[in-house]
């Protein structure tokens, strides 16, 4: 069975993960395409080295780095420990590289507010038609449930429309 999920991998749980974990069974092998498709939080990605590790039953196996496959028999003490040692470094590369992109998003968010750049969806204009309905309902010639119904609105968005019409915030 092939899995692909879609969940950041900032951290273990993750819900299709965590479902793909439980169905595991005696034999089965976990194929991960990279330690970093794993999770990206280096004391979780730990915990599931050692879960494998431990379960010698399930085989975890990375494509890119066949060397880490948990189901390799007949190691020296030696291998496993450089087998080991090479997935925590990959696994601390993987959260380094996970904070790295954090935070030059974060900077770059921030130069592009100093410099005006607005985020999110852009505000729609109110027009003419909105504006005669709210100052018809805030000169009491129409009530609050037909306002809302002639602008199609629910409570909160109304109440919010009108405040920015009233306010002058909108135009």
């Amino acid at each position: 069975n092939i899995i692909i999920e879609k969940a950041s991998g900032k951290t273990i749980n993750r819900k299709e993960y965590q479902a793909l974990k439980r169905t595991l069974k005696k034999g089965d092998i976990l194929y991960v395409h990279t330690v970093d498709r794993l999770g990206r939080n280096y004391g979780e990605m730990i915990y599931e080295w050692v879960f494998f590790w431990r379960n010698g039953d399930i085989s975890l196996r990375f494509i890119s780095y066949p060397m880490l496959d948990t189901d390799r028999k007949n190691l020296s003490l030696l291998e496993v420990f450089i087998r080991d040692i090479f997935f925590l470094i990959l696994a601390f590369v993987a959260e380094q590289e996970y904070k790295n992109i954090r935070e030059r998003s974060e900077q770059g968010i921030a130069v592009a507010k100093e410099k005006g750049v607005r985020f999110g969806r852009p505000k729609k204009k109110t027009t003419k038609h909105q504006i005669s309905i709210i100052n018809q309902w805030n000169e009491n010639m129409i009530s609050t449930d037909d306002a809302m119904k002639k602008l199609k609105l629910k409570k909160s968005a109304f109440y919010k429309l009108a405040s920015e019409v009233l306010e002058g915030g909108e135009e």
